[in-house]
């Protein structure tokens, strides 16, 4: 990642947050890190929202969502989507050591 990188991602960012949306990042490779410390968008997204594990962004998601939200919703972006769409509570993820 380069710094036009970091601003263009800085971007989706704001927009995300302004939507009401939450950015949440695993599995992030140390490059990428720097670069995002260097210019200041990690301090700007807040260290709680870096995991090393996808299992534990998810679970993390999961614990601040509004279930009203899912109901009925088809965009099944993550395996726990489709018990929510339908009323259901979602399990939480499995965390697998090397699973980014």
């Amino acid at each position: 990642m380069d710094t036009t990188g970091a601003y263009q991602l800085s971007g989706l960012v704001k927009r995300y947050r302004k939507q009401g949306g939450l950015v949440l990042f695993a599995g992030i490779q140390p490059q990428p890190l720097d670069m995002l410390r260097k210019t200041g968008l990690y301090e700007q997204i807040g260290a709680d929202r870096f995991f090393e594990h996808t299992g534990e962004a998810i679970n993390y998601a999961l614990e601040r969502l509004n279930p009203a939200k899912c109901r009925g919703c088809k965009h099944f972006v993550f395996r726990e989507c489709a018990a929510l769409s339908e009323g259901k509570g979602a399990q939480p993820a499995a965390v697998v050591a090397g699973n980014s």
